[in-house]
C-alpha cells in the first residue's frame, strides 16, 4: 500500500468518500471538498478537525490505509515524518481502534464534536516538575504551621483560664465555709498550702481523706526535713486543675527519694517590694504563713486584687553554678538571717547557685513552692531569689506576651508583661487605696 491514498475517491450518497480500496468509508468528506484526498481527510480527523458524525455515517470494517504524520524525535528534539500503516482492527459504536504495523497502538475516539487518536504509554514527573512541587507543598506547610500554632495556644490558654477561675471559685466557696481564705501552714515542718485546703472545693475529695492535717507534712529538723510516710502516694498525685497546658515543663520534682508533683498556681503574697516579700508576716497580700484574711479585708475591691497568678516549673535536676534558663531557675543568695534584708538588696547578691525546685510541691507551703510576689513584672528576664526559704517569686508563663491572672472576683484576665510595674505591685497589695484601671486584656 502507498504511502499516502491516491486521490480515487467518489462521491457517494449522503456526502461520503469511500476509500480508494473500496472498503473502508470516510466520513462526511464533504467538510474538506469533493476532491480532498482520503490521506489528508484522516490526518485532519486526527487533529479533530472533522464535524461529529451523522445518522447517516458509517463505519466499515476491513481494509486499510496509510498515512503521514508528524511527532517530536525524543533524541533529536526534532520533528520528523513517521509513516504508519493501519488496519481496521475493531469497529464499535463510538471508537475504531486500529492496529498499525508497528507496535504502537492508536485509539480514534468518536463523539460528538470532535475526533481524536492518542497514542497510549506511561507517563511520570520530571525532576524539575517534582523539585516544584515539593516547593509548593514547603511553602503552603510555612504559611499554615503558624496558624495551626496560634489555634492550638488559644486552646490550651482559654484551659489554662478555666483552671485559674475553678480556682478562685474554690476559694469563695472556702471562705463562705470557713469565713475566711485557706490558711497555708504557719509552722515549717507541718507545711501544708493554701492549695491543699482547696481540695474538695475542686472536686477531690478523696485525695484530701488521705491527709490529717492534724499531722505534720514533714518532720525533723526545718533545714533538712523528712516526709511523713503516710503521704508518699499524695504528694506525688498530679491535678489538671492545678496544671497550665502550656507550660511544657516537669511539673515532678525529686526531693531526697521522694517524688512530688507541682503547679503553675500560685496564690498572692503581696507586691514583694521592701520587706513584703517575707511570708513570714502580713505581706499585704491575701496569703502568708499563717494567714486568715477575708473577703471584708479587700478594701480595694476584689476587681483591683489579684488572687492566682501562673508561673512555670523549675529546671529539674541538679543544681547549677552558672544559670541556664533565667524563667525555670531560682538564683540562691546568702548573707545575714532570713527576713534580714529588702528585696532590693537580695536581687543585688551574687549567686551562690542556681536550682530549678521552684513550683515543684504543690502541697508544701514554701514561698517558691505556692506563692507569689509582684516584685519582677511579668515574664522577667531576671530569675527568681531564694534566701533561706523565703523568695522573690514572679510570674511567668508560655503564654506569648504576659500571664494569666484571676482577680478576686473570679474574673480571669491577661496581664501583658509591658504593664507598668507600679501597677503591677498595686494589684497585689489588697489595701493600698489606689485606683486601678485598664491593667489588662
Amino acid at each position: 500500500m502507498s504511502s499516502a491514498f491516491e486521490d480515487k475517491s467518489s462521491l457517494l450518497s449522503n456526502n461520503e468518500t469511500r476509500c480508494a480500496c473500496g472498503q473502508l468509508p470516510l466520513l462526511r468528506a464533504d467538510c474538506l471538498g469533493q476532491s480532498a484526498s482520503s490521506s489528508e481527510w484522516f490526518r485532519r480527523l486526527l487533529h479533530g478537525r472533522v464535524p461529529g458524525p451523522t445518522k447517516s455515517d458509517r463505519l466499515w470494517h476491513g481494509g486499510g490505509i496509510s498515512f503521514t504524520s508528524r511527532r517530536p524525535d525524543a533524541r533529536s528534539s526534532s520533528v520528523s515524518h513517521i509513516s504508519s500503516q493501519f488496519k481496521v482492527a475493531e469497529v464499535g459504536r463510538n471508537q475504531i481502534r486500529c492496529a498499525p504495523t508497528d507496535r504502537s497502538v492508536f485509539d480514534l475516539s468518536i463523539s460528538q464534536n470532535k475526533r481524536r487518536i492518542m497514542k497510549t504509554y506511561r507517563t511520570a514527573f520530571t525532576l524539575v516538575e517534582l523539585l516544584v512541587v515539593i516547593a509548593i507543598i514547603g511553602i503552603l506547610i510555612s504559611l499554615l504551621l503558624p496558624a495551626v500554632q496560634q489555634a492550638r495556644e488559644a486552646a490550651r490558654r482559654m484551659q489554662c483560664t478555666n483552671n485559674m477561675k475553678q480556682l478562685t471559685l474554690a476559694m469563695h466557696n472556702y471562705e463562705s465555709t470557713f469565713k475566711q481564705f485557706p490558711q497555708p501552714a504557719e509552722d515549717s515542718l507541718y507545711g501544708y498550702s493554701a492549695q491543699a485546703k482547696l481540695l474538695p472545693y475542686i472536686e477531690q475529695g478523696n485525695l484530701e481523706d488521705l491527709i490529717d492535717y492534724t499531722q505534720p507534712l514533714l518532720s525533723g529538723v526545718a533545714y533538712d526535713p523528712d516526709l511523713n510516710p503516710n503521704l508518699v502516694n499524695v504528694v506525688r498525685q498530679p491535678l489538671s486543675v492545678l496544671q497550665c497546658p502550656s507550660d511544657p515543663g516537669d511539673p515532678f520534682s525529686i526531693e531526697d527519694g521522694n517524688v512530688w508533683a507541682g503547679t503553675n498556681y500560685m496564690m498572692n503574697a503581696g507586691p514583694g517590694s521592701g520587706m513584703s516579700y517575707c511570708s513570714r508576716s502580713d505581706t499585704d497580700g491575701l496569703f502568708w504563713r499563717g494567714s486568715n484574711t477575708r473577703f471584708r479585708d479587700i478594701t480595694d475591691g476584689t476587681s483591683n486584687t489579684i488572687a492566682i497568678a501562673e508561673t512555670l516549673y523549675g529546671l529539674r535536676g541538679d543544681d547549677t553554678a552558672d544559670l541556664i534558663d533565667a524563667s525555670k531557675q531560682i538564683k540562691r543568695v546568702s548573707g545575714g538571717g532570713p527576713c534580714s534584708a529588702t528585696a532590693e538588696s537580695l536581687v543585688t547578691r551574687s549567686a551562690t547557685r542556681y536550682e530549678g525546685r521552684r513550683a515543684g510541691q504543690w502541697i508544701r507551703n514554701i514561698t517558691y513552692q505556692t506563692l507569689i510576689n509582684a516584685f519582677f513584672p511579668p515574664n522577667a528576664r531576671e530569675p527568681d531569689v531564694s534566701h533561706h526559704g523565703e523568695a522573690i517569686s514572679g510570674a511567668r508563663s508560655h503564654h506569648p506576651g504576659g500571664v494569666n491572672v484571676s482577680l478576686c472576683d473570679g474574673s480571669v484576665r491577661f496581664v501583658t508583661e509591658t504593664i507598668d510595674l507600679a501597677t503591677w505591685r498595686n494589684l497585689h497589695n489588697r489595701h493600698d487605696g489606689q485606683v486601678l484601671t485598664g491593667f489588662s486584656q
